[in-house]
């Protein structure tokens, strides 16, 4: 069983309250794995509820590089949501934006440490 944990944070602090965890239905009909697919309907879930309410955040930031930040914004435009949204591929220490090569900082430097 794969679950996904979302974080929330208001301005700069950890809100709990917001926190949120999914048990991914594609991993149990598939049978495996699928990181993009998962991404997609995690991405989904939860603002699709955002969407219900009428409450979104700033920015979106999710866990990965151009796959996963290409499925998060494609369940966002089956929603038509619109919201800033970029990914974070930690090992590379590299920020993706929509559209755009990847963006390489120095794992120490003050931007990698905020979005850590």
């Amino acid at each position: 069983m794969q679950r996904t944990n979302w974080a929330q944070f208001v301005h700069g602090k950890p809100n709990k309250e917001g926190y949120r965890r999914f048990e991914i239905q594609v991993t149990k009909i598939k049978g495996v794995q699928d990181d993009f697919a998962s991404m997609y309907e995690a991405v989904y879930r939860r603002y699709k509820r955002c969407k219900e309410n009428g409450t979104f955040p700033d920015l979106i930031m999710v866990d990965g590089g151009t796959g996963q930040l290409n499925a998060a914004i494609e369940a966002l435009r089956k929603l038509s949501v619109h919201v800033p949204i970029i990914g974070l591929a930690k090992q590379e220490e590299e920020i993706y934006l929509p559209g755009m090569p990847a963006k390489r900082f120095n794992k120490n430097s003050k931007a990698m440490l905020l979005l850590r």
